[in-house]
């Protein structure tokens, strides 16, 4: 039997879907007055990285850049959803699920699990997405680069925190001030910065990675901008 390596995640499962289909539900977001789509992985309550001030910490942060940035659209992706949507006995969940309301009563703001099943994982919204922040240094951040969409790390510590910051300090964010700047960035055509495609290298330069890395190369020169 010959086993062929596909990294931690399905990068395969990445190029599976149609233009169609990216299509159709990227449709359902932008408009003329909403010209970018970007996907926030939401912090995990009652967790070691995160208590409830630093829950709250981000998700005040989320909703004060979405309200800032009324061109955008933010989807969210909540682990707990995995748990399904009455799953407040199983964490700490009512004050979180007041926030994920608050952020949504914009106008502007849906959970992803509105619109594909969080059992899928969100293979699909790395095309659909002009920008991925992801929730500490995890699959979500690289399966985004996999696909040749720009993305970065929000945490307050970890190990990942330390490793993100020592690989490009663009790949990681730190506060609400940081998230806007990015945001701006974007918007001009400032972000990623052409220096963060050999950082990359290095970032995806491990054969833990598997097939995903010659995907990744292949697409990552479209996403950066020179």
């Amino acid at each position: 039997t010959k086993l062929v390596s596909t990294g931690p995640w399905r990068s395969d499962f990445i190029e599976d879907y149609s233009e169609e289909s990216i299509k159709n539900l990227r449709s359902k977001f932008v408009s003329d007055s909403v010209k970018y789509v970007i996907g926030i992985h939401l912090p995990v309550p009652g967790t070691y990285l995160f208590n409830n001030e630093t829950v709250s910490k981000w998700m005040k942060c989320f909703h004060k850049i979405l309200t800032i940035h009324d061109d955008c659209y933010f989807i969210l992706f909540s682990r707990s959803d995995l748990k399904g949507k009455n799953s407040e006995k199983d964490e700490p969940n009512k004050i979180f699920n007041d926030y994920i309301k608050m952020i949504e009563d914009t106008g502007r703001s849906s959970l992803s699990s509105n619109y594909t099943d969080p059992s899928d994982g969100s293979y699909i919204w790395t095309k659909v997405l002009d920008l991925i922040i992801g929730c500490t240094f995890s699959d979500s951040v690289l399966e985004s680069w996999v696909s040749g969409t720009p993305a970065c790390s929000y945490s307050d510590i970890g190990k990942g925190h330390a490793y993100l910051d020592s690989i490009d300090e663009n790949l990681r964010l730190y506060d609400c001030k940081s998230i806007d700047k990015l945001l701006w960035l974007l918007k001009g055509m400032d972000w990623p910065p052409k220096s963060t495609e050999n950082n990359l290298r290095t970032l995806f330069g491990s054969q833990y990675y598997g097939n995903a890395i010659s995907i990744m190369l292949d697409n990552i020169e479209s996403s950066i901008k020179s």
